[in-house]
């Protein structure tokens, strides 16, 4: 948090901070280049080279024009507290006389927007993805439509970056608000990426009667604050930043952590079965969001019909065996239970259903042996 941001004003000066490094990428949108990173490795952003990793956290969504010059520069990548020396309490601590705020941290998607050939057009990270779409048309539709219009055209005509967060019940993450809206969060310089404080930046918006985000100044020990955050509820939490520098950290509360991690791993199949044959989803159901909890219950279903119709199967395929032995059976089988069938029938072995169930949970363990066996749980 100590470093300038660094100067842009045409993609050759980010370009080779991200040479050969795969989590980077350049996107061509058209009329645009997007400069984003995808994955975030240990050494993304912390490669021993200060000028390098400056220019790197700084393509969380950059675009050029055509002609590769910096037409909309968002927020830098920033950390949350502890994640890192960088933001540790310590060092925060030392800097905290410093004048700062503790600003909303909004739930929603960032988006801002970009003059293009048709007009003015409102992009995500990635640009214009589902989600500006329907932003886009809210900005189009809503009451204070001349007023968002106005205040962008003349911000960006200044050469900076107005910063939104797109609020809606399509796009819900966790929290709900109710009702769509776009709420001002920052404003920057493309060149220099200096952020406007908070006070000028909210009179700014409020001189155009558009909404900005809530912020106030906290005083006291920043151990108990932040301790005192961490036990909100309803709500994400904060970004602390600073005045002058422009540089942030967030901190997010227990409630929020808690519940948009159930909703990740909701996101993914492996893991919800997984959870179903490790009997954990009713600790993770009380956690969830109706149309997530409705999934989940959806496969919980899915997955015990699945299991209930194999070991039918398994039953019609012992019936059809007489008194045909273990050799013969073996010469024509080729139905993926007969493992089974030689393990329970001819071996024995009781508990045909725990036997099955096991099979399906040990492919739980990775993607790909997950992906072997998804059409025979899911797929119906």
């Amino acid at each position: 948090m100590k470093y300038e941001f660094p100067l842009i004003d045409h993609i050759s000066d980010v370009l080779p901070a991200i040479k050969g490094a795969d989590e980077f990428i350049v996107a061509d949108r058209g009329e645009i280049q997007i400069v984003n990173y995808m994955v975030n490795k240990p050494d993304t952003f912390f490669t021993g080279n200060e000028e390098v990793d400056a220019i790197r956290r700084e393509c969380r969504g950059l675009v050029f024009d055509t002609y590769g010059n910096l037409i909309s520069r968002p927020y830098h990548k920033f950390f949350n507290v502890n994640e890192n020396e960088e933001v540790s309490v310590t060092t925060l601590q030392e800097i905290i006389n410093q004048k700062h705020w503790f600003m909303e941290k909004l739930d929603g998607s960032m988006v801002r927007p970009i003059i293009t050939s048709s007009g003015l057009k409102l992009a995500t990270k990635m640009g214009f993805s589902d989600t500006a779409v329907r932003a886009q048309y809210w900005f189009e539709t809503c009451a204070l439509s001349d007023e968002y219009g106005a205040f962008m055209l003349q911000v960006l005509s200044d050469g900076f970056t107005p910063i939104f967060e797109w609020l809606s019940p399509q796009d819900r993450i966790v929290i709900d608000y109710g009702q769509s809206n776009l709420i001002l969060t920052g404003l920057r310089n493309n060149f220099t990426g200096k952020y406007f404080d908070y006070l000028p930046m909210k009179s700014y918006g409020e001189d155009f009667g558009i909404p900005v985000v809530d912020a106030n100044i906290a005083s006291g020990n920043l151990q108990s604050i932040l301790s005192d955050i961490r036990q909100e509820k309803d709500s994400e939490g904060y970004v602390i930043r600073f005045e002058g520098s422009g540089h942030m950290a967030k901190v997010k509360n227990e409630w929020y952590i808690q519940i948009h991690s159930a909703k990740e791993l909701v996101t993914n199949d492996r893991l919800v079965v997984q959870a179903i044959f490790d009997e954990n989803l009713d600790d993770l159901k009380p956690l969830l969001l109706d149309a997530d909890l409705a999934r989940v219950n959806e496969m919980e279903n899915a997955v015990n019909e699945a299991l209930l119709q194999h070991v039918r199967a398994y039953e019609y395929l012992v019936s059809e065996i007489g008194d045909m032995d273990r050799k013969t059976y073996a010469l024509g089988q080729k139905d993926w239970l007969a493992p089974f069938v030689f393990r329970h029938h001819f071996g024995g072995q009781k508990g045909v259903l725990d036997s099955i169930r096991q099979h399906f949970r040990n492919h739980t363990s990775t993607n790909k042996k997950f992906d072997e066996v998804r059409h025979l749980l899911l797929e119906g």
